[in-house]
């Protein structure tokens, strides 16, 4: 392995702590070629973090091919997340859903490691599906995977779990047994496991324009998060791009709105706006209820059309080139209204009466929904 970045000395593979300094090693590809929990070896690094990693591994006794993801023994000594992230996913072990990746097994190794092994999902993650649709893709499959979604979450919230964490990294497109596209929403308890991440790491860029204004705000995570996070991938599977590229401000005096899809695409009709402003809503009691729901408006508006796996990943259900409709180009210019303006074409105007306890009713005033 290379040499410790916290003593510049040589060590065992197998050792997690710097032996002279006490410091945790971070796990990266020194896993490869390890068998943990005496069953698994790992095969390759898929992606990691300084408290983890997920690596693609072998069950040895069947061959089978799983992915396994590993948290520092350091996690492991930090009983209350490490903790509240196993419980959960191992509650999420028993959910059946054909949109939710299986979870083999739920333990901590011998160092003290939570593991967690779940079965590979052979294909893309939606955010590389996403990238080959730079305009967007077709209305009817951006609802169907959307509605394959939502099915993942609606199982969830059933059991009174929330993802809370919901990225297209996380989720991915498998071939279905006729060929379809079938998505699968692999991770579970990963806001857990944020709370052990210096800020920086936890925060990135990429992963803030999916953040609900009340994570942002006041750190709050409920069954709502999901749906304003659902909300944006749909927005960037008909666009091409996200509401909010920088994510909500955390402390605004206003937040700006975002082009309607129907200003985008000319094949959107106006009404679809509402459905996605909805799941967008600033406050959580906006929002819909329960994502079946939400599934339910999408599919009344823009009926879903199953897509081949094959013509998914090769791009070819794209929509259309941008041709916004005549007369949106005032809505796509005008700033953000500033106090005792009337809203810009396009946008909704929220009054935001109610408030909560402790709740700065300052940052509400005038925004834009």
């Amino acid at each position: 392995m290379p040499k410790c970045p916290h003593c510049e000395q040589d060590h065992d593979d197998l050792l997690h702590f710097c032996p002279v300094t006490g410091k945790p090693i971070e796990l990266g590809a020194r896993m490869v070629g390890q068998t943990l929990l005496g069953a698994y070896k790992v095969t390759e690094i898929m992606g990691g973090s300084s408290i983890g990693g997920v690596y693609k591994a072998v069950e040895e006794a069947t061959g089978q091919v799983v992915t396994l993801k590993m948290l520092h023994p350091q996690l492991g000594r930090n009983t209350d997340i490490s903790g509240r992230y196993l419980a959960e996913v191992e509650r999420a072990r028993d959910v059946s859903s054909e949109n939710l990746g299986r979870i083999l097994c739920v333990q901590k190794d011998e160092t003290g490691a939570p593991i967690v092994v779940r079965s590979f999902l052979e294909g893309p993650s939606l955010a590389e599906i996403i990238e080959k649709y730079p305009n967007g893709m077709k209305p009817g499959a951006a609802v169907y995977l959307l509605q394959g979604l939502l099915a993942a979450l609606d199982a969830l919230h059933t059991r009174e779990i929330v993802n809370g964490d919901l990225t297209p990294r996380d989720v991915f497109v498998v071939r279905g047994p006729s060929g379809e596209a079938i998505l699968k929403l692999a991770e579970i308890g990963e806001r857990h496991v944020k709370q052990a991440l210096p800020p920086e790491e936890a925060l990135k860029p990429a992963n803030r324009p999916y953040r609900a204004p009340e994570q942002v705000r006041d750190g709050q995570t409920e069954a709502a998060t999901d749906i304003f996070s659902a909300g944006v991938i749909l927005y960037e599977m008909l666009t091409g791009r996200v509401p909010y590229p920088e994510g909500i401000p955390p402390a605004p005096e206003r937040i700006p709105s975002f082009p309607e899809p129907s200003e985008l695409r000319s094949d959107i009709q106006k009404p679809f706006d509402y459905t996605i402003r909805r799941a967008l809503a600033l406050h959580p009691r906006d929002r819909f209820k329960a994502p079946a729901l939400f599934a339910e408006a999408v599919g009344s508006v823009i009926p879903a059309e199953p897509v081949a796996f094959a013509d998914l990943v090769a791009g070819a259900v794209a929509a259309p080139a941008p041709s916004p409709p005549p007369g949106t180009g005032e809505a796509l210019a005008s700033p953000a209204p500033s106090p005792g303006r009337s809203a810009p074409p396009g946008t909704i105007e929220v009054p935001f009466e109610e408030t909560k306890p402790g709740h700065d009713a300052s940052l509400d005033d005038g925004r834009v929904l």
